[in-house]
Formats: structure tokens, sequence, C-alpha cells
């Protein structure tokens, strides 16, 4: 073998595959540490580290996971990997070639989120013992996640700066324009006139099939096209940041 290992680095394990073509084809662990008993025998101990996919099924029920089958979570991006506390020695002969990965860090700074690294990257641990995953920031309306392959806009507020999934602005605009259009049927009862319920939450949205909308960034400032599906008519709107009011540019 012409590669040379040492502690820290992450490498493609043979196992999946002998000889696969994609990156996913293979096992990938980060070594710990390197011994060697004779120029022959050369032994790493290595913490694995997992593809989504690969993440088995957590023992308490997850909103985010996308299968029955697996862990794999709704906000894990493409070339994102798992670190994990899952130690094993392998024989340095079972490795197929170093991995270029970077710890990701998605914290806002000055208005942006940090660029994705163009090569894997990392940035959630996985606890074999408990099968839990550590926690990542939680953002939006929604108090879900970012995945770094799908874009999210960030109010301008200074004081405010909460990062939205595309999907949540326009869930905003939407129940608030039916409420407006349609002040009849938005309203909750109430019990003995006086005090209101919460009503369990639905699955199927309030303006569904009356409703539609689309985010359009393309100009100077973020708008929404909302089309009313029974009227035939459509109107643009500018987007107020749903938690501040803050309009988006």
């Amino acid at each position: 073998m012409n590669s040379t290992f040492k502690n820290n680095d992450v490498v493609y394990v043979k196992g999946r595959t002998e000889s696969g073509t994609e990156a996913q084809d293979f096992w990938v662990a980060r070594i710990l540490q390197v011994r060697a008993k004779s120029s022959q025998q050369v032994y790493a101990l290595v913490a694995w580290m997992y593809w989504p996919f690969e993440l088995p099924r957590p023992a308490v029920k997850d909103p985010y996971l996308i299968s029955a089958n697996s862990g794999h979570r709704k906000y894990h991006g493409k070339s994102e990997l798992i670190a994990s506390n899952f130690l094993e020695v392998l024989d340095v002969l079972s490795f197929a070639g170093k991995v270029d990965i970077q710890h990701y860090n998605e914290d806002i700074v000055d208005g942006v989120v940090p660029d994705v690294p163009k090569s894997f990257y990392w940035r959630q641990t996985f606890c074999r013992g408990s099968l839990r995953l550590s926690s990542l920031p939680k953002h939006c309306t929604c108090d879900g996640h970012y995945n770094p392959d799908k874009p999210m806009y960030i109010c301008d507020s200074e004081s405010c700066k909460t990062m939205f999934h595309p999907e949540c602005l326009i869930d905003d605009m939407l129940t608030k324009k039916y409420k407006e259009e349609y002040p009849e049927t938005a309203t909750e009862p109430t019990t003995n006139g006086t005090t209101k319920k919460k009503a369990p939450k639905a699955k199927r949205k309030i303006y569904a099939g009356k409703l539609k909308g689309e985010l359009h960034d393309e100009g100077s400032s973020l708008m929404i096209k909302i089309s009313n599906v029974k009227q035939g008519t459509e109107s643009f709107q500018r987007i107020p940041c749903p938690k501040c009011h803050t309009l988006f540019d």
C-alpha cells in the first residue's frame, strides 16, 4: 500500500465493497491510533463515521426521519457524515484511501450562514449506546434544522437574524392570507362563550385547495406569488419576518 496513514486521518474502509466507484460504496472511519506489530502487521484503532442512511433507527419517535428503515433525517445533506463513539481495531490493509472532510459550523456570522465545504463534512455525533444524535441549532417557526443542500432565508433585522425554511414562509403567508379572505371560517370556536380551546394540530393546511404560494427571489426583494385557486386570481406581496415583521429584502 502506497498511502501512509496517521492519527486523525479519515479513511475509506473496504467491506461493503472492494472496488467501489462512489464514496458511499465504502465505510468511513477516523483513525485514533496506529500500531505496528511489524512492517507487515499494522493496525489502527478507529472511530466509525456514518453515512446518514447507515444510521440505525432511533429508540424514540423522531419527526425528521425519512423512512422507517434507518435513522436518516430530512436535514442531512448529501455530503454529510456523522461522527460516532463506535470504536474498532482494523488492519490498515482494509483502508482504501483518505477522505477529504471538514467539520461544519452552521452558526450565522455577519448575517450569513458559512459556506458548506465543497468536500465532505460532519456536524453531528452519534452515540452507539443510546442511539442518539447530538443536538443541532433550531431555526424557523417550526423549530426545525438546516439542510445544507437546501436554501433558507435569514431575517435582515440585526436583532432577529432568524433563519427560515422557504416552505414555512409560504405557510405563514398563506395562513394569514386565508384568515384575511375567509375570516368566518378561520376563527377558533369558544367554549361557554369565553375561553378558547386549542384545536388539535391538523395535518391538512387551513388554506389547502384554496390558496397556493410560490416564492420569487430573483428581484430586489423576496416576494410571494399567492394564487387563489377558486377565483383564478394572482397577487404578489413582500414577505415580513414571521417573528419580528421586518420585510425581507
